[in-house]
């Protein structure tokens, strides 16, 4: 195999997770390309060592779908804070008034936590890692892609209202003591539906829930590389 060959097939699993994962860096699209060239280099070396059977083209092809069932694995975290966040944001009334506080802390918390883990290294060896389990020249299966998806997907969902259950639950209680309140004196009506009131009582909730939060991000970001190395094996079918 020549070198421009190991970079290319290299690049063709490296590229799709260098654009989709947040871990990586800047959402700029020469960041991403830059990165993706990196892990590309650092990649060939053991790429090119490795037994190719099939046709150049043909393998570079496998490869870009193996990368795009990594990174969007590798996206899940931050995918779950940002979705949490927005339906934190829409809980609060008008997004137009709300604007987007709620999923730009998620997402900007989610990053700062990944990064304290280096975030990077770990996505770096969850990449290294799937030649493991799906070596190159591979044909990735039909059935194992739409499991990553769906575990992927499903994962998402719980995550992100997981994350944002705390803050949904001290708003409907908000709107619950109001209601109660505006029955019992009406002349509080107008000061108690202020948006004000419940957009600082969810923060304060949110404030007190980081610990909880964080150490979910946490657990997710620890174990991004099983989770890619999991991917792998299902687009193999050895799951």
């Amino acid at each position: 195999m020549t070198v421009a060959a190991g970079v290319l097939l290299a690049a063709g699993r490296a590229a799709p997770v260098a654009f989709l994962s947040p871990a990586l860096g800047e959402r700029a699209r020469l960041v991403r390309l830059v990165m993706a060239g990196v892990l590309a280099f650092a990649l060939w070396p053991a790429v090119v060592a490795m037994p190719l059977a099939l046709p150049l083209g043909v393998a570079v092809a496998h490869e870009l779908m193996v990368g795009v069932a990594l990174g969007l694995v590798a996206a899940v975290p931050f995918a779950a804070a940002q979705a949490a966040g927005a339906l934190v944001d829409r809980a609060r009334g008008d997004g137009r008034r709300s604007g987007r506080s709620f999923q730009s802390a998620y997402s900007l918390l989610a990053l700062a936590l990944f990064a304290s883990l280096s975030g990077p290294r770990l996505v770096v060896s969850g990449l290294a890692q799937s030649y493991v389990a799906f070596p190159l020249g591979g044909t990735p299966s039909a059935a194992g892609g739409i499991e990553v998806a769906l575990t992927a997907g499903g994962h998402l969902v719980v995550a992100a209202v997981g994350l944002a259950a705390p803050v949904l639950a001290a708003l409907l209680l908000a709107d619950l003591v109001a209601g109660l309140a505006v029955r019992a004196q009406p002349a509080l009506a107008q000061a108690i539906g202020l948006p004000s009131v419940r957009n600082l009582l969810a923060a304060g909730v949110a404030a007190a829930g980081i610990a909880v939060l964080a150490r979910a991000l946490l657990s997710d970001g620890e174990a991004l590389p099983r989770a890619m190395l999991d991917a792998a094996r299902q687009l193999k079918g050895v799951l």
